[in-house]
């Protein structure tokens, strides 16, 4: 509705970002899991909304969760020897565990990352 508050936080960990209003747009930000299940190729990015003082804003959110046991994995065509697998297999549930213990405070994908997947590169891309 033309009214602007989406702000993304940069890859420095630090700065907020507005993200300009575009009444003819839709913004959609995209999970841990769908990071999970492409290895890094879609970026789950941490963002707030701040309200505003002059105009109400409209804003929609829709989450969608698996089943406790589901297991979550790379989905196997994003495996390749130049894209090694980023995140160890974890199930939902040792996910949010993670997500309750670790609140907001931190990356919760850290937890699953292989030994050698790097994920901040994937950041600026």
């Amino acid at each position: 509705n033309d009214v602007d508050g989406l702000q993304v936080l940069l890859p420095d960990g630090h700065d907020w970002v507005q993200v300009p209003a575009d009444p003819s747009a839709f913004f959609i930000n995209v999970g841990d899991l769908l990071q999970a299940l492409t290895n890094g190729r879609l970026v789950s990015i941490r963002h707030r909304v701040m309200a505003s003082t002059s105009k109400p804003r409209l804003s929609t959110i829709y989450f969608a969760a698996p089943p406790l046991h589901a297991h979550i994995a790379a989905l196997p065509e994003t495996v390749t020897p130049a894209s090694p697998r980023r995140y160890r297999p974890f199930t939902w549930a040792e996910y949010k565990k993670a997500m309750y213990e670790l609140r907001l405070s931190h990356n919760r994908l850290d937890l699953f990352q292989e030994p050698n997947g790097d994920v901040a590169e994937d950041a600026t891309n």
